[in-house]
Parts: structure tokens; sequence; C-alpha cells
């Protein structure tokens, strides 16, 4: 079946890309890394990896409190507003250079402008199974394992803004221990 080998074929590449690209990141800036994860669109466009380590969450904690100092700052509030946002982290897009070919594969495939709904669905679909089936690829072959103990950290592929399939997924990539702050802080209701 096409969908299959479109899948297949499309989730090496992209765990070729988040692998090059994290591995790179982790040479660069060898922290704590507890957030992980691959950030797409609801129509589907190449995913742009994104990671939070505990030290840079303390950077931007502290600067958005030095910041915001004739306020009254909270650093709870500025932890909880940096902690899980994928768009606020300093390595959110880092490496991007490595996922030119999924670039290429996916403008290849049918432009969503041109397909009805249920096509456009099928296919975004099928993106976000090829994204969500490279990163537990990488997980069942110990790749997170470099980022420290693997229940310290979360890993998903999220759609933004935010769905209840990302929970879904979430549930699906993580052990129970990993991924219970997040759902709690941030999951979108099943």
């Amino acid at each position: 079946m096409i969908s299959t080998d479109f899948v297949m074929s499309l989730a090496k590449v992209i765990e070729f890309a988040a692998s090059a690209a994290l591995t790179e990141l982790i040479a660069v800036y060898p922290e704590s890394f507890y957030y992980i994860s691959l950030i797409t669109t609801g129509e589907g466009h190449p995913p742009i990896s994104t990671a939070w380590p505990s030290e840079a969450l303390s950077r931007a904690v502290q600067a958005a409190l030095v910041r915001d100092q004739h306020q009254e700052s909270n650093p709870n509030t500025a932890r909880y507003n940096f902690e899980w946002s994928y768009g606020e982290s300093p390595y959110f897009g880092f490496g991007d250079g490595h996922f030119s070919d999924v670039k290429r594969i996916i403008e290849a495939r049918p432009q969503f402008q041109n397909l009805d709904i249920a096509s456009a669905c099928r296919e975004t679909s099928l993106r976000l199974l090829a994204a969500e089936s490279a990163i537990a690829n990488m997980d069942r072959a110990g790749f997170f394992s470099v980022f420290g103990q693997r229940e310290s950290l979360v890993i998903n592929v999220e759609v933004m803004p935010p769905c209840e399939e990302n929970t879904t997924r979430g549930i699906r990539l993580n052990p129970p221990e990993a991924i219970s702050r997040w759902l709690d802080d941030v999951a979108e209701p099943i």
C-alpha cells in the first residue's frame, strides 16, 4: 500500500534528520534536557525540533524576573510560562538544516489547497504518523539515553495549536513517570 510505504520512508528520513539535529544540540549544549519534541501544524508542515534543558529554563526564568522586576513577578508563574513552551525554547528550530530532505519530500506531496477535506486530513495523518514513528524508533534504539534518564525526559510530536492528539501521542511515546507532569501541566484533555 502506498500510504504504508510513504509513512515508512518518511519516518526514516525524519529519524535521520532528528537524530542529526539532536546529536548536534547535545554536543553544542551538554545540558540536562527534560523535553524534546517535533512541532508541526494541523496542515502537516515539515516538523521543527524544540527542546528544553533545566539550565535554559532557569536562565529564561531569571531573565524574565529581571526584565519584569518593576512588576510583581513570581518565579513560579515565569517557570510555568516557559517550561513546556516549544516556541519560547532557546533551542526551537535548532539543527533545522538537517531537515532539508524532510522538507523536500513533504513539499513534493499533494498541496492542501488542491485536496478535499478528507484527503487533506489523511495526508496530515500520514505525516504525523511518520514523525511519531521516527521518534518511537529513536526511543526503541536507545537514542534518548544520551539525554539522561529516560524517565525524566518527555518526547513528543506535537501539532500547534495544541490538540488532544498531542496528549494521545505523548502517552504512547513516554513511560508514565516521564509524562506525568506534562499531562498535569499542559496536556489537552482527551
